[in-house]
């Protein structure tokens, strides 16, 4: 049966003649959406890893490989109701700050020495080269705050804000949304400006923003290539976007399988690598692309005295980096409105 990319299996009536097995197989199957690759539109692919889930069809799910563009996709993924429940009440984007005041202030530190934001930032300009180079370890998205103007910017996503909190207490417009109530809630409290929906819902003008985060949301997108459109068609010409995704040609998917940190499922619809992820760009009207992976260790090394399953398990990712066309867990990638 054809299916295009939003297209649901649905029960149908022959099914509820039959035994309860049958008819709860149905049922999820209406649950579930067996989406075309994003990119290119092939049904298709190669099976990379098998996944289990007590609500999907069969109770299997799978990372799928499109046999066109290698575009890595979760088929089937779950549609609006199972995906409801898949979002714990303690999932971190909607739990508010969790660092001491400590580790707080570090964090602020750095994100304005390497920002170059307003008042202490630009004091430490001297030492920028350097604090750069840490938040390029520290952070998955950095943006520059060394123009005056400072720029207007628009986080996807956002969660309950915690980058909207930063740059809006540095002189910066920000705005976000996010499609989950508790996020727009958290976000209120804090006193930040958060739209619920996705961003095709949003009566926003064209040209209005002059940067785009993507901060660990392109994943959780369902048409990723399409929001990406759009997101070149609110920003000014010459704007800037910030992507940061799971690794789909990552060493730890192929080594960790179904305890992969990024893997997150069955949250995760997507899993780009660098050519997939370029040409999503290129198609949606992006420029001069800036990539850059990196790998979880503070997740696989969280203890303080780690044991030795843990050590090997870093080593072969390592080894497997150097000797494979594999790299790290996550890609972040910056790019220009043409």
């Amino acid at each position: 049966m054809a299916l295009n990319d939003t297209q649901q299996i649905k029960a149908c009536p022959p099914f509820l003649n039959l035994g309860e097995n049958l008819k709860g197989i149905a049922i999820k199957m209406a649950e579930w959406i067996f989406p075309r690759c994003n990119l290119c539109g092939e049904l298709e692919g190669e099976d990379i890893l098998l996944l289990r889930h007590p609500d999907a069809p069969g109770g299997i799910a799978s990372i799928r490989r499109c046999r066109r563009c290698g575009l890595r996709r979760l088929w089937p993924r779950p549609g609006d109701q199972v995906l409801q429940r898949s979002y714990s009440s303690d999932y971190g984007a909607y739990i508010g700050r969790r660092r001491s005041p400590a580790k707080q202030a570090v964090w602020d530190l750095l994100r304005d020495g390497a920002s170059g934001a307003p008042g202490r930032g630009r004091a430490l300009a001297p030492l920028r080269p350097l604090l750069r180079i840490l938040a390029h370890w520290a952070f998955d998205t950095n943006v520059p705050l060394d123009r005056d103007p400072l720029p207007r910017i628009l986080d996807v996503g956002c969660g309950f804000g915690d980058l909207l909190l930063y740059w809006q207490s540095r002189g910066a417009d920000a705005l976000g949304v996010d499609f989950e109530q508790r996020a727009v809630d958290a976000a209120n409290k804090l006193g930040l400006q958060v739209l619920k929906g996705a961003l095709e819902e949003q009566d926003l003008p064209p040209e209005s923003f002059d940067v785009l985060v993507f901060s660990h949301s392109l994943e959780h997108l369902p048409h990723p290539r399409e929001t990406l459109k759009l997101a070149a068609r609110l920003l000014r010409g010459g704007g800037t976007i910030h992507i940061t995704v799971p690794n789909g040609a990552s060493a730890g998917l192929v080594l960790e399988k179904d305890a992969w940190e990024a893997l997150r499922f069955p949250v995760h619809f997507w899993f780009f690598d660098v050519e997939t992820l370029s040409e999503s760009l290129k198609l949606a009207g992006f420029t001069q692309f800036k990539f850059h992976t990196q790998n979880i260790w503070r997740d696989r090394l969280a203890s303080l005295h780690p044991n030795l399953h843990q050590i090997r398990a870093c080593w072969e990712i390592v080894k497997m980096s150097w000797t494979k066309n594999y790299t790290g867990d996550l890609i972040s990638v910056t790019a220009r409105r043409a």
